[in-house]
Parts: structure tokens; C-alpha cells; sequence
């Protein structure tokens, strides 16, 4: 229990978004609490609305009570969440990829600078 304490110290500040986080975890690991766990998470939603692990936790945690209504919504959240950070990396990678880009990065790799 005495990490429970901790987290909740740390809740106190409202602006560190990992507590809530691994209290939502610690409130169904431990002890089943999921109304408790979703009230944990849903801050730590708030704090980090473009969070893959948020969304899909907290679709998890409705889906366990039952409200398959709100978990679909909160799965779609993530699966959107999941789609733009895929288009961020490929177009990473197509920038990388570009021969004015190659031939820089060739220039680092075998240079070192």
C-alpha cells in the first residue's frame, strides 16, 4: 500500500500525467477497482490526449464493466491515434529516404559528422 500513497502524492500536482497512469494499472492489478481505475486513467487521458497506451486501456477498462458502447468508442480513438502516428513515421521515412537526404546521412555515416 505504500505505493499506492506515493502515487497519490504525486496526483497532487495535476501536471505529471504518469501517475495516473500506473494508479488506473495498480487500482485493477491489485484490487479489481475498475471504476477507480477508470477514473485514474481518464486523467491521464486528459493530460495525454495522443497517447496510444491511454486509449486503449481505458476501451479495456470499459469493455471489462461491460460498457461495450464506450470502450468501442475509446478503441476507435486509438485506432485513429495508431493511423496518424504510422502516416508520421512514413513520412519520416519517405524525408529519409529522399536522395538529397541519402546522401547526407551516407555523408554522416561514413564521415561521422
Amino acid at each position: 500500500m505504500m505505493l499506492m500513497g506515493n502515487l497519490h502524492a504525486l496526483t497532487a500536482e495535476r501536471k505529471n500525467p504518469l501517475p495516473y497512469k500506473y494508479l488506473s494499472i495498480r487500482y485493477v492489478d491489485s484490487t479489481y477497482q475498475y471504476d477507480k481505475a477508470i477514473e485514474e486513467i481518464k486523467v491521464y487521458v486528459k493530460l495525454k490526449p495522443d497517447d496510444l497506451f491511454g486509449r486503449n486501456f481505458l476501451g479495456y477498462l470499459y469493455f471489462c464493466k461491460k460498457n461495450y458502447k464506450q470502450a468501442i468508442k475509446e478503441f476507435k480513438k486509438a485506432i485513429r491515434l495508431k493511423k496518424r502516428q504510422l502516416l508520421r513515421l512514413l513520412q519520416t521515412i519517405t524525408m529519409l529516404w529522399s536522395p538529397a537526404s541519402q546522401r547526407i546521412l551516407g555523408r554522416c555515416l561514413f564521415t561521422g559528422q
